[in-house]
């Protein structure tokens, strides 16, 4: 049985809970947002590819996972608190195994940060992902890249370098149990 595309948002994409602020989600032409007068909004896109940021066989759990992830990072780096989101997916056919999983990965991380999908798109093609993220910053308040200054503190988080590994890794088959200049790969 094949479903077509307000039957599929439904089924995978609708949520119950809309979030503050959000007057109108999913359904209509357009989401209608009330934001507190104090905040400024924060926006930010960003797109997935197969085969370019993630591989073919890379589990639907894990793209949905990750392509939130990356947004949310970028409003963590301007001080900016989750507020919501909107999807656009593309996909070569309507595979319900894909979406079953993608959802899943997708609102366990949106349900731990408590972030609304408010709307988006579906259409055929190659599959990509692409999501817009919406956060509030308070009024003057944003970190922003341009008014960095020397002896700043810069926090990163996770292990520098790791996602590049995993690539090479993916795209060489390399092996992390081989030997680099006498050492175990894993003593770095």
């Amino acid at each position: 049985m094949s479903l077509g595309e307000f039957e599929l948002i439904k089924k995978y994409f609708c949520q119950n809970d809309r979030g503050t602020g959000i007057e109108l989600g999913i359904g209509d032409d357009c989401a209608l947002l009330n934001l507190p007068e104090n905040k400024t909004l924060a926006v930010t896109t960003d797109t997935q590819i197969e085969g370019i940021h993630f591989f073919p066989n890379t589990s639907p759990y894990y793209v949905g996972y990750k392509s939130l992830l990356v947004n949310l990072s970028d409003l963590a780096a301007m001080g900016a608190k989750p507020y919501c989101f909107t999807l656009s997916v593309t996909l070569p056919e309507a595979d319900e195994d894909f979406l079953k999983k993608f959802s899943k990965g997708l609102f366990s991380l949106a349900s731990k940060v408590n972030i609304p999908l408010i709307g988006g798109n579906t259409t055929k093609g190659e599959l990509s992902i692409t999501i817009s993220a919406y956060g509030l910053v308070d009024k003057g308040r944003a970190l922003r890249r341009d008014k960095a200054k020397v002896n700043d503190d810069i926090y990163v988080t996770g292990t520098l370098g790791l996602p590049g590994l995993a690539v090479e890794l993916g795209y060489k088959n390399l092996c992390l149990d081989k030997v680099i200049d006498g050492k175990d790969a894993f003593s770095y």
